[in-house]
């Protein structure tokens, strides 16, 4: 695996990046055949509870990749309730095969971030939230608009100085 440090520069890229889901959960396939809801607590345990993916995403990526070939679904009855387990296939080994760098990359990025303590992350994503429902929600005078650019300066100084 690539070392944090040896990230490119400017690759701060959000969550797993553009297909990144399917890369992470095509190599949690290929470590070993899992059901989507098994997949989904390894993908929160891989980011240190920071990123939980909703099975709204992961059920039809899964769907995805078995009609691209590159993962196999088997159903299997436990417990009165049919299950899918997905084992990669030999186009999706020649996929990860393909995108080691890429897998790399995002496999280091989870790494660091997963370091970063989850109340810092909850609280940016709060922060963020706020602020787009703000701008989205209404124009803004020009009393609001200074007093949040005042409130997102001042936050910035308070940063800074940790």
């Amino acid at each position: 695996m690539v070392s944090e440090s040896a990230l490119p520069a400017g690759s701060k890229q959000r969550g797993f990046g553009h297909g990144g889901l399917r890369l992470v959960l095509l190599t949690l396939i290929n470590e070993q055949p899992r059901h989507g809801y098994d997949l989904i607590k390894a993908v929160e345990e891989l980011t240190s509870g920071h990123y939980r993916p909703s099975a709204g995403m992961v059920y039809p990526l899964l769907n995805q990749l078995v009609d691209q070939g590159l993962i196999s679904a088997e159903s299997t009855a436990l417990d009165e309730n049919k299950k899918q387990v997905y084992a990669i296939q030999t186009a999706g080994k020649k996929l990860l095969t393909d995108e080691s760098l890429r897998v790399e990359h995002i496999f280091a990025r989870v790494r660091q971030r997963a370091k970063q303590p989850v109340q810092v992350t909850r609280a940016i994503e709060n922060f963020k939230l706020a602020v787009r429902l703000k701008l989205g929600n209404e124009v803004l005078t020009a009393v609001q608009a200074s007093q949040l650019t005042e409130i997102l300066d001042h936050a910035v100084r308070q940063i800074e100085q940790l």
